[in-house]
């Protein structure tokens, strides 16, 4: 099962961004620049991650049904979510200027 899902994020100070998905998942990131910025899914799984993940990297979020989604942002970023009813599934983030 493969799903591509393109996200959409503020560049500026990331506010209040929805993302609509086939395969519903709740992500919320935290940080003074970083306001509410919420992709729904039906499994309502909720992830924080702080502005450090932001920094050209990779990162790994472990949760007990987490487990393979990959989501890549256009500048270097690169997070990976795990969620066992979304295998392999690309999610490609554009930040906006």
């Amino acid at each position: 099962m493969s799903h591509e899902i393109s996200i959409t994020l503020n560049h500026s100070l990331l506010l209040a961004t929805t993302v609509k998905m086939s395969h519903e998942i709740s992500i919320t990131l935290n940080h003074s620049l970083l306001l509410a910025t919420t992709v729904k899914m039906s499994h309502e799984i909720s992830i924080t991650l702080n502005h450090s993940l932001l920094l050209a990297t990779t990162v790994n979020v472990n949760h007990s049904l987490l487990l393979a989604t990959t989501v890549k942002m256009s500048h270097e970023i690169s997070i990976t979510l795990n969620h066992s009813l979304l295998l392999a599934t690309t999610v490609n983030v554009t930040l906006e200027p």
